[in-house]
């Protein structure tokens, strides 16, 4: 991503809070195809997460910029959500 999209200054430690890059790619794009209007292309979604060089329109970029907040939102809530460790899940079900 060029210089004028990329803030260099923002104070963010973890700009994917931890979650795997395939992951907040999926599930961008799972929110992204919820709202209206025009879908953003495959080429722009793969210059937005780095795995291609060129330039983005303004339209695509608030619109991928607007569905990566919301996918980590979901995320982080199926995170939550989620036993962490085995043997809770197993005693969650056995209590249904």
């Amino acid at each position: 991503m060029c210089e004028d999209c990329d803030d260099y200054d923002d104070d963010v430690q973890d700009p994917h809070a931890g979650f795997a890059l395939d992951d907040v790619m999926e599930a961008s794009r799972f929110v992204e195809a919820d709202l209206p209007g025009t879908a953003v292309t495959e080429e722009a979604w793969a210059i937005y997460f780095g795995r291609k060089g060129g330039c983005i329109d303004t339209r695509s970029f608030e619109r991928m910029e607007r569905s990566r907040e919301a996918a980590m939102v979901l995320l982080s809530t199926m995170h939550q959500r989620t036993p962490r460790r085995p043997e809770a899940a197993s005693r969650h079900l056995a209590d249904s």
